[in-house]
């Protein structure tokens, strides 16, 4: 699993999260027949047949589940008042989604599930939810890029390290001359193995709707309705007085909104937001990044991806590029403490007693230091060393080293 976690039930914390987020949901669903909690246990066990009663362990994984996604709603996007506890009544979230049902829903129920753009393919979603329709969320691959770049500078782990920098006969170390080959070629390949199945038979348009990021940023009521239709429960969406307004939820998770008061540095020039984990939502920014080098170097595989998603027609892009790219790549982005913490926050999910410590690993602005300081002060050789290799790039990459929360 990747895009949203290191661990495998990443596509599970990230509906939960959702469902965490816009509790309203919740009533629409309920009132659809949407066997949701079948759905998110059947993500974490497959073995599981529909309507088939659910073991408390599952209940059990999705409280755990649910306790850490708490810290991935910011209390700045509204979704959580801001003095209201990080810890959500759990009993009252979960008992929705589990509690037992009288009877199997009808054969014709709509049962649907998400698909975002870097988390299961679509065809791994119809193998572990057969029956289900599939809603696609897809984006150009070229934004994917440069968003995934900037999103890594806070992620920089041990095995992502010499992507970018190698090691000199003296130990010390240097960015590489070919950084942009090996690191973009990486991600290039991530992208070509989630779209591998895209053009698939069984995905066609009775099973699957496919909705671009960019027609959501357009008219993002029209994008909701036409999936609510494509799953049968656009009447709810449709009546206000059911406690679901399509309008203001729009609003509500509108890009200045989410991020109003996230205290993020401003870029003056282009009015990104640089510390912040929303850093952008424009479409098209991948044309301030890109020159004909680097989509040369991409290869003709990733450009017949931007002709099968329906981004481009042909290659005449690549022609279109300048030599050099209007801006360089930003490493002084770098989020030092940020990835040191990432990158063994393994270490906090298997110690509850670390967790019930350190409710928030990443709060790097806790009076005491912290998980991350608990790391430094623990001192293990595998922590330390990546410690010092990150304080070599934030100085070659002059990076700036303030950090928030909000990041």
């Amino acid at each position: 699993m990747s895009g949203f976690g290191e661990r495998e039930d990443g596509t599970f914390l990230l509906a939960l999260s959702h469902v965490l987020g816009v509790p309203e949901l919740l009533r629409v669903l309920e009132g659809s027949g949407l066997a949701l909690g079948d759905a998110l246990a059947r993500l974490l066990h497959p073995s599981l047949t529909h309507g088939e009663p659910l073991p408390e362990s599952v209940r059990a994984e999705a409280a755990a589940a649910l306790s850490k996604v708490r810290m991935r709603i910011p209390a700045r996007a509204g979704l959580l008042a801001r003095d209201q506890a990080r810890r959500p009544d759990l009993a009252r979230l979960l008992d929705p989604l589990f509690a037992p049902r009288a009877a199997r829903p009808p054969a014709d129920a709509p049962r649907a599930v998400g698909c975002p753009s870097k988390h299961e393919p679509p065809g791994r979603l119809r193998e572990l939810l057969p029956g289900y329709r599939i809603l696609q969320l897809i984006r150009d691959p070229r934004d994917v890029l440069v968003s995934r770049f900037y999103h890594d500078l806070a992620h920089v782990s041990p095995a992502m390290l010499p992507l970018f920098a190698g090691r000199q006969r003296d130990g010390t170390l240097r960015q590489r001359d070919d950084w942009a080959t090996a690191y973009f070629a990486a991600r290039r390949d991530e992208l070509l193995a989630y779209y591998a199945d895209f053009a698939h038979a069984r995905l066609g348009p009775d099973v699957r709707l496919v909705t671009r990021y960019e027609d959501l940023l357009a008219d993002a009521p029209a994008g909701m309705l036409r999936a609510a239709a494509f799953i049968g429960v656009a009447p709810a969406l449709r009546e206000p007085a059911g406690g679901f307004d399509l309008g203001a939820h729009c609003e509500r998770f509108a890009f200045e909104r989410v991020t109003a008061g996230d205290a993020a540095q401003i870029d003056a020039a282009t009015g990104e937001r640089r510390n912040s984990f929303l850093r952008s939502g424009n479409a098209g920014d991948w044309r301030t990044y890109f020159d004909r080098r680097l989509a040369h170097d991409l290869g003709p595989g990733f450009a017949a991806l931007l002709v099968l998603l329906g981004y481009e027609r042909d290659g005449a892009w690549i022609d279109a590029l300048p030599d050099r790219a209007p801006r360089a790549w930003d490493f002084s982005r770098l989020r030092s403490r940020q990835s040191l913490v990432r990158s063994f926050r393994h270490l906090w999910e298997a110690d509850p007693a670390m967790q019930e410590r350190f409710p928030n690993p990443t709060d790097l602005l806790a009076a005491d230091g912290g998980f991350l300081g608990h790391l430094v002060r623990e001192a293990r050789p595998e922590v330390m060393a990546h410690r010092a290799d990150l304080i070599a790039l934030a100085r070659l990459w002059n990076a700036d080293t303030r950090e928030t929360v909000a990041f």
